[in-house]
């Protein structure tokens, strides 16, 4: 019988970290880092992933008036949890730098949804420039 089957990924996940609040993009590829919240000692695990490239639109005005309402098409990347991460740097974490891992279904949420706020921010700046 023959019948397509995508492979289930394995691999380390650090439920118990939390996406970083910064993040930098490199062509496709998002460098973050996952911590352990607090006033303690630094816990953490940076990592690189490679994303993919993602279109979508949203509505933009420069003025009060609705009828001048445009849609903007612009280019956003995305992460999802079947592509394995590589530990860029770590502390108080017994893993090694280039260990792959994986995101958890929150992680991958949360970098998704900064990535697309990123690339909006970016269009409108390039837009208001363009403007001036």
């Amino acid at each position: 019988m023959n019948m397509f089957h995508k492979p289930e990924v394995f691999a380390a996940s650090f439920p118990e970290l939390a996406l970083a609040d910064e993040f930098v993009t490199q062509g496709n590829l998002v460098y973050f880092t996952l911590e352990v919240k607090g006033d303690g000692y630094p816990v953490y695990v940076s990592g690189v992933i490679e994303a993919s490239e993602k279109q979508d639109s949203f509505e933009y005005n420069e003025t009060i008036d609705p009828q001048n309402a445009v849609d903007i098409n612009f280019d956003y990347l995305e992460v999802d949890t079947q592509t394995l991460a590589l530990v860029e740097d770590f502390s108080e974490y017994e893993v090694s730098n280039g260990m792959k891992f994986k995101l958890t279904e929150a992680q991958v949420q949360k970098l998704n949804e900064w990535l697309k706020e990123h690339a909006v921010e970016q269009k409108i700046n390039q837009l208001k420039g363009c403007l001036a």
